[in-house]
């Protein structure tokens, strides 16, 4: 089973308190027009830096939105075949 990565040591690399247990979320300065992390203690605000940095090469190298999709292994047998992850660009 593969792990979800975790936010820590990429918050640290960027600059964020590690204040919070690994939950970070982004905030918009309008002043300066940057982003930022920091810390959040709402779920519903988090964000998992290491997936969005993955999202943002590929944007950055394809020139498009990475996609993710869970493929049944048997497209015959949709009922009893168990999903694959497919990965694009792989």
């Amino acid at each position: 089973m593969d792990s979800v990565p975790q936010n820590a040591l990429l918050a640290e690399r960027m600059g964020c308190s590690t204040a919070c247990p690994g939950l970070c979320c982004l905030v918009l300065d309008e002043t300066s027009r940057t982003v930022k992390v920091a810390p959040t203690l709402e779920p519903a605000a988090a964000v998992n830096l290491e997936y969005l940095l993955l999202a943002l090469k590929v944007r950055k190298t394809a020139k498009r939105e990475p996609l993710f999709s869970l493929d049944p292994v048997d497209p015959q047998n949709l009922e009893k075949t168990p999903q694959k992850k497919v990965y694009e660009p792989s």
